[in-house]
């Protein structure tokens, strides 16, 4: 799940002074945290998903748009057209056409969704990265893909063989492959359980269930998605584990991830295991950090430890 937004580098002018320290609730603060961040991206967060991402406290959406229209937040925070962003950003503009642009990537490459979503090894196919965030400015659509036990290699491989073969190569990013054994994700940062958190299903709602409840360090993040979608149920697997899908999985493995060992750089992003597959070539998290960072000083909020 890596973002396919690149952020743009923001900085202050030299010499500028630093914007008095900002007095806010943890409620408003909660709040806040994640329109900084979508201004890392350039962009603003829709009303409809802000309440999910709401950072450390619980609330419903009553007492969230009661906080939006308090003093404390109307003096940082515009909302017009259901968009939330900082105050003199000017972001709407933009926003909306690199969200009508996804979309109608999306209506455009529907057989590319349907190809994803037909694969019975597939338990959860989810957007992922600027397709998720309604901004996929780079002409890709980046998918999350849950697989049954046993079978991640050879639905990578007959990705990979069919998107070539129908030219969709350069369209179809499988970069993120897990099986239903591998649900606990590595990270426990802030940019990992937000691009959690904002992952798309178009296919396995409840297996994106299964996904939240197996990662709970997510909760003490963003509360009000946790609770929301978290239903408590146990994966229910499939058996393709037999001895023909044994040998066909074994047989894929072999021959794609000596492949992709050749073809890709040995990065922290890269992971080519038995049960998971990450095709992150290049690692934002650093750089986000630091642009994260610098936007919350830049209006007078002390940056969290945990970013």
């Amino acid at each position: 799940m890596s973002s396919s937004v690149v952020p743009r580098t923001t900085t202050s002018s030299p010499g500028s002074p630093r914007p008095a320290r900002l007095e806010l609730t943890d409620a408003e603060k909660g709040i806040l945290l994640p329109v900084v961040y979508a201004s890392v991206f350039q962009a603003p967060v829709r009303l409809e998903r802000l309440w999910s991402q709401i950072v450390g406290v619980e609330m419903s959406p009553m007492e969230m748009r009661r906080a939006l229209e308090g003093p404390a937040l109307r003096q940082i925070l515009s909302l017009s057209n259901d968009l939330v962003c900082l105050r003199g950003s000017d972001l709407e503009a933009s926003f909306i056409q690199r969200e009508s642009s996804t979309r109608a990537l999306l209506e455009r490459h529907q057989d590319v969704l349907s190809f994803v979503a037909g694969l019975r090894t597939v338990r959860l196919a989810a957007l992922s990265g600027g397709c998720a965030h309604d901004a996929a400015d780079d002409g890709d659509i980046d998918i999350f893909v849950v697989t049954e036990p046993g079978s991640l290699w050879r639905t990578l491989l007959r990705s990979t063989l069919v998107a070539k073969r129908r030219g969709w190569r350069k369209l179809l990013c499988l970069n993120y492959l897990v099986d239903t054994t591998a649900l606990a994700l590595p990270w426990r940062d802030f940019y990992g359980a937000f691009e959690l958190i904002s992952l798309r299903p178009f296919k396995g709602e409840a297996a994106l269930a299964e996904l939240i409840a197996a990662n709970p360090w997510v909760e003490s993040m963003f509360p009000n998605f946790f609770r929301s979608r978290v239903n408590g149920q146990n994966p229910s697997t499939k058996n393709l584990d037999g001895p023909l899908g044994r040998f066909i999985e074994t047989t894929a493995r072999m021959i794609h991830r000596s492949y992709l060992r050749y073809r890709l750089p040995n990065t922290p992003g890269i992971e080519l295991s038995d049960r998971v597959v990450r095709l992150h070539t290049t690692d934002h998290r650093t750089r986000l950090r630091g642009l994260f960072q610098d936007a919350l000083q830049n209006i007078g909020m002390e940056a969290p430890s945990w970013i």
